[in-house]
């Protein structure tokens, strides 16, 4: 199997790679390297309005399987963007990147080193992949990577989507051959516009001056325009190809063990993205109270982030002893690791909207889950799962929305989340974990904290 990763310190061509955990392992091949003599580059660069976690991980080339075997682990580069740019349905984002393509490295006739081979023959696979891990690096591409994450968040829903869809189109113009500096006269008077706009940025390749942080929308607009030149005067290996050992006829690993915790830790990934969007909404909240009703004290706001902050930091922990073989691949429960954290809150957030903005929430209960998810979506609305695992053979409605928050009729601003209730049967939606089919309830996950009347 071969896969694309993004390239972390240490890494080469011919090095073994650990692609549960994402470890650069001991050399275990040789051979001679080529480069691609294409003459010029490639050059990939496009600005996007991002109004969902999938866009948004999309939009960094960052997938959940990817974020699952090494995003976990790590807080470089892109995934560590990807974690700071959490989704929150509260805000609309615009994604301005360029991608570069110098030539790309690779092994020619790659083979195994002697002391790769005796160890194998000798030791055995588990000591082989303990030393080597269970895939190598084979090719290098060169070039660089840039990336820029506007948030804009406004009290006005309908203001932050027309404001993004003109950042993106002038960043767009711009990346075309547009002016620079048109452009930048139009960012500068769109970010003037709304009520808060922050801004992430990620580069690599260049050196000095060219590889210097900037912020401001100008001078990322100036980034962006320049980087093709910059990546070939100064590029880096950004994108590493990883390929199984199969490929030189070496025996196979466990497979259906390591598939077992490849899907739990691609799990592990989503649920990740879940806890850091709701941190992140609560962060958004606590520094913006000029865009929200005041339904939230502030001490809540801050146990809340404190809360989701340390789960996270417990599902990395859970994670690690997965990918390691500490533990069998099982659900992540908080609970098991601090009884305090069994239950983990759920807030309702609320911008100061104008009336034009704001829209009843219908009634759900009763609906299937997805197409309660589809409705809510339909009407500018952010539907959040709330879902309590049940074993196989349990009399209760299942995939059926069983109670909401806030309840039907409330008027809300768009962009709001509207947590469901439901049952499903943990066993079919985690067929990876090992589940009893008579086990009883899994304990309900989140706790809804109810807004102030």
């Amino acid at each position: 199997m071969e896969r694309f990763i993004p390239a972390r310190p240490g890494i080469d061509i011919g090095y073994g790679f650990n692609t549960l955990t994402g470890e650069v392992r001991g050399v275990a091949v040789d051979g001679d390297v080529e480069t691609a003599t294409a003459s010029g580059q490639s050059a990939q660069s496009n600005s996007v309005v991002v109004e969902s976690q999938e866009q948004m991980m999309e939009s960094l080339n960052v997938s959940v399987e990817v974020s699952g075997h090494y995003g976990l682990f790590s807080a470089e580069g892109r995934f560590g963007l990807a974690e700071q740019s959490a989704f929150t349905s509260q805000s609309t984002y615009v994604v301005a990147k360029c991608v570069v393509e110098n030539a790309f490295r690779s092994f020619s006739r790659p083979s195994v080193l002697p002391e790769a081979a005796q160890r194998m023959s000798s030791d055995g696979p588990d000591a082989f992949k303990a030393g080597y891990g269970d895939a190598f690096v084979r090719g290098m591409r060169t070039g660089g990577e840039l990336y820029a994450v506007f948030q804009l968040t406004s009290t006005s829903f309908e203001q932050q989507r027309t404001i993004a869809a003109s950042v993106s189109a002038e960043v767009q113009g711009l990346l075309a051959g547009g002016s620079v500096s048109a452009s930048v006269e139009h960012l500068t008077k769109s970010s003037s516009q709304v009520s808060s706009m922050s801004t992430l940025f990620y580069q690599r390749a260049g050196k000095d001056t060219t590889i210097s942080p900037v912020t401001t929308p100008d001078e990322i607009a100036r980034r962006l325009k320049d980087f093709p030149s910059i990546a070939n005067a100064a590029p880096v290996g950004y994108l590493a190809q990883v390929v199984d050992y199969q490929v030189l006829a070496m025996p196979p690993f466990d497979e259906v063990g390591f598939q077992q915790r490849t899907e739990a830790l691609e799990d592990y990934a989503r649920l990740k993205m879940k806890y850091s969007g709701m941190r992140a909404e609560i962060d958004l909240v606590r520094h913006n109270p000029d865009l929200f009703l005041p339904d939230y004290a502030g001490d809540v706001l801050a146990k809340g982030y404190d809360t989701y902050t340390a789960v996270i930091n417990m599902l990395n922990r859970h994670a690690r002893r997965v990918a390691g073989k500490e533990i069998e691949p099982s659900l992540f429960n908080a609970g098991e690791y601090d009884p305090a954290l069994k239950e983990l809150p759920v807030f309702v957030f609320r911008k100061k909207a104008p009336d034009s903005d704001l829209v009843p929430v219908p009634n759900l209960v009763g609906s299937a889950v997805d197409a309660a998810k589809s409705l809510l979506t339909s009407q500018g609305l952010n539907p959040t799962s709330n879902g309590v695992g049940i074993a196989s053979g349990s009399k209760v409605p299942v995939d059926v929305v069983t109670g909401q928050s806030p309840a039907a009729g409330t008027s809300v601003p768009k962009g709001t989340s509207v947590v469901l209730e439901y049952n499903y049967v943990a066993a079919n939606r985690f067929k990876w974990a090992r589940l009893s089919r008579d086990a009883s309830v899994l304990r309900k996950p989140f706790t809804p904290v109810l807004m102030k009347r």
